[in-house]
């Protein structure tokens, strides 16, 4: 899929996949911001933050303070406790121990990034429409897989659409800021981007793959065998219709007992070991048989199925013309990218930073 068509969806999609990951990447490129400068006013004041760091209550206690703001214990622990509700039960107390203490880390630091990045929003006084966060709302609904709603991902993460909108605001807001700092802002020349292809051909090779559909009659654990038996029987009947001249999609729509059967029994476009070993009697059937052939009923531990095969696809490599405007936006994010880190560093040189020991970068 081509990844942008004109410069905004470039800084939407890679504000919004990338961007919270770099808000706590970018805090590997910084100086020792615990290391206050030699002042006696800075000094005073670190060795007072550090003692009430220590002295408070654990919910109270200052985790670290950015130029005057804080984040304390407790908000930590609420958005962490958030973050693993889901979890709990299903992993060891061990495994939610060491999660919650990396999670502890990166949220220290996006707290710190987003202080500095806020603070700059604000001093340039940058602005996002309603327009602007719609698209970029329409472009995350876009990228989901067909069977993934908006909704459900929300649901899964626990975020509020309301949230979501307001995440995507202040991300626009910090791309335009960066945009504003960005030292590079042509577009990657032919050049450039043929470079990149030649270093990076093998990333543009497509394996072999098919695209094909299938009916499942589903066989339990505890089936017995003349339960099976039946089972099979049914799917011979539905092959034989099919061997007839029985439109696929109808019946697997009528009869297929797979989630799929409802879109025709379209399994989509798949490569070898794809679809994992307990289907691997099917994916089989599928790159051996002729395009839009019956198969025979192919058993596997789901079933009893019937495939057709309606493309195959041989290994090929794509051309330079097809992928040369998903290389171009490629190489302008990475400029975001690298702009952005540049600038994070920049803020957090001129910033007060106090972390508590414990949560100080570079200390395990």
């Amino acid at each position: 899929m081509v990844l942008s068509r004109t410069k905004q969806t470039v800084k939407v999609r890679l504000i919004i996949s990338i961007i919270v990951g770099m808000l706590v990447a970018a805090g590997c490129n910084k100086k020792d911001s615990g290391s206050l400068p030699d002042l006696t006013s800075e000094k005073k004041h670190a060795e007072t933050t550090r003692h009430e760091m220590g002295e408070m209550s654990p919910a109270h206690k200052v985790l670290v303070e950015v130029d005057g703001k804080t984040l304390t214990q407790g908000e930590a622990d609420e958005k962490i406790n958030k973050s693993l509700a889901p979890f709990k039960g299903r992993i060891s107390e061990n495994q939610l121990s060491q999660y919650r203490e990396e999670m502890l880390k990166q949220l220290v630091e996006e707290f710190v990034t987003r202080t500095l990045l806020t603070a700059a929003i604000l001093k340039n006084g940058v602005t996002v429409s309603d327009a602007e966060i719609a698209d970029a709302m329409s472009e995350i609904t876009a990228q989901l897989p067909d069977d993934m709603t908006l909704e459900a991902v929300l649901s899964t993460s626990g975020m509020s659409e309301e949230e979501l909108r307001s995440e995507i605001k202040f991300n626009l807001q910090i791309s335009k800021v960066v945009a504003a700092q960005a030292p590079d802002k042509k577009t990657p020349t032919d050049k450039e981007i043929e470079d990149y292809y030649i270093s990076n051909k093998k990333n543009f090779e497509v394996p072999e793959s098919v695209h094909a559909r299938h009916i499942l009659i589903k066989v339990e654990k505890d089936d017995d065998q003349k339960t099976r038996d039946a089972k099979k029987s049914k799917a011979e009947a539905l092959q034989k219709q099919l061997a007839t001249g029985a439109d696929f999609a109808t019946l697997a729509k009528e009869s297929s007992e797979c989630m799929t059967g409802k879109n025709g029994g379209d399994l989509g476009t798949f490569h070898r070991g794809q679809l994992g070993s307990e289907l691997k009697p099917l994916e089989d059937a599928a790159f051996s048989q002729e395009v839009n052939a019956i198969s025979p009923i192919v058993e596997t531990a789901r079933g009893y199925h019937i495939v057709q095969v309606l493309e195959h696809n041989q290994p090929a490599t794509r051309t330079l013309p097809e992928v040369k405007d998903t290389i171009a936006n490629s190489l302008q994010q990475q400029r975001m990218q690298d702009a952005l880190v540049k600038y994070i560093a920049a803020l957090k040189s001129k910033a007060h930073i106090v972390y508590a020991p414990e949560v100080e970068p570079g200390k395990k």
